[in-house]
């Protein structure tokens, strides 16, 4: 059956095949010609024989469409006819009681090939389409309420990365940050424990007699105590750097601090969105607990933060620049003296070579002459041999 495929492929045809659908005898094949905002002009003589006819080979999840293919078979008041066809392995009908069809199908004893027109089927797609509808409106509604917290994340993060670009010196909020860990390892029943000062020793270099300090303090008294150790330290790294390197070295901290967390919390939100749709199993609303657990997710965070700025502040230290009178050695250098040093082992060879030469000529004979050499063997040879027979004679 000659026929125009629409897909694709042809966008530069698709105007005129859309357009050449409405002639008489005229087969278009195509994906979805739904919405596409082209006329089909029917001919007159495809009006009398009953106008555009559009055949669907399935239902579509949104009614929408079924209709917008409808609406093709009478555009502006001319005749036409729609039909679908409907498989019961069809997704549509699958999800949404298309097992029982095919067993009831089975059961009457109808073929795979008998088609089955009943209003009640109809109602029953309706009804799917309805479903999945509202399951994709609030799909797209979640979305944007899932987005409404990331963005709040967003503009936090950012906001405190500007404040750190734009700002000369940041002490302040490096104290904020050292306060954010004291509260964390602050006792609550009694005295640090020595696990607790492990992991503590981890972030600030403390010494004995500060261990000790912090052991036989008491739950009300371990912030002030320890802030005022951890001041001292402080003190201490700010004279070792000096104050205005300590600034640079408290930004450069901070920004990478609050970069390579960041990142590491959108792939744990990330995570967390892509499996908090199955807290509606436990007839919990998924974007409740979305909220709730992005929070503890972002206290989570500032936590990480405070910790690891502290840590890195307190352990930095300084390189010291040694001015040397040589030239710095690198890996092209060391290849070029190599090099170099090559170099002149091969001249001196080539010299010694060449002074081994001169001496063997200075020495040498002149050249014989191969043809003469041999005649003088063969002739003593011969003498040799007339002697031993002069000597066998005078025996006899």
């Amino acid at each position: 059956v000659p026929h125009n495929v629409l897909n694709a492929k042809n966008n530069e045809r698709e105007a005129s095949i859309v357009a050449d659908a409405g002639k008489k005898g005229a087969v278009t094949l195509a994906t979805n010609i739904a919405g596409r905002g082209t006329d089909i002009k029917l001919d007159k003589g495809v009006v009398k024989l009953g106008g555009l006819f559009v055949l669907g080979s399935e239902r579509h999840e949104a009614r929408r469409i079924d209709n917008q293919l409808r609406g093709r078979a009478g555009r502006q008041g001319d005749p036409g006819e729609t039909q679908f066809y409907v498989s019961a392995e069809d997704d549509l009908m699958r999800i949404f009681g298309g097992d029982r069809v095919a067993s009831l199908m089975n059961r009457m004893g109808v073929g795979d090939d008998t088609p089955i027109e009943n209003r009640a089927l109809s109602k029953a797609l309706e009804s799917a389409q309805k479903k999945v509808e509202s399951h994709n409106f609030d799909s797209r509604k979640h979305v944007v309420q899932y987005d409404d917290v990331m963005n709040k994340h967003r503009k936090a993060i950012y906001a405190l990365r500007q404040q750190i670009l734009k700002s000369e010196d940041i002490s302040e909020r490096t104290q904020e940050m050292i306060e954010r860990v004291v509260s964390v390892f602050t006792p609550t029943d009694g005295k640090i424990t020595n696990d607790d000062l492990k992991e503590l020793q981890t972030f600030v270099p403390l010494l004995d007699s500060d261990k000790k300090k912090l052991k036989a303090t008491s739950e009300e008294k371990f912030p002030e105590v320890s802030k005022k150790i951890f001041e001292r330290i402080y003190a201490e790294r700010e004279r070792i750097f000096t104050p205005e390197i300590m600034r640079k070295v408290e930004r450069e901290i901070f920004l990478q601090v609050v970069d390579t967390l960041w990142m590491q919390h959108l792939e744990d939100m990330a995570h967390l969105r892509e499996g908090i749709t199955w807290q509606s199993v436990g007839q919990k609303d998924p974007v409740v607990e979305y909220r709730r657990q992005s929070k503890v997710f972002y206290e989570q965070l500032e936590d990480n933060m405070a910790q690891e700025i502290v840590r890195m502040v307190y352990h930095a230290q300084p390189q010291i620049q040694q001015i040397v009178e040589e030239p710095l050695e690198t890996e092209l250098t060391r290849a070029a003296e190599k090099a170099t040093a090559n170099t002149d082992r091969l001249a001196k060879k080539e010299t010694k070579f060449s002074a081994k030469e001169g001496a063997i000529e200075r020495g040498a004979k002149a050249p014989v002459d191969d043809k003469k050499l041999k005649a003088k063997k063969d002739a003593a040879r011969k003498k040799k041999k007339q002697a031993r027979k002069n000597r066998k004679k005078g025996r006899k």
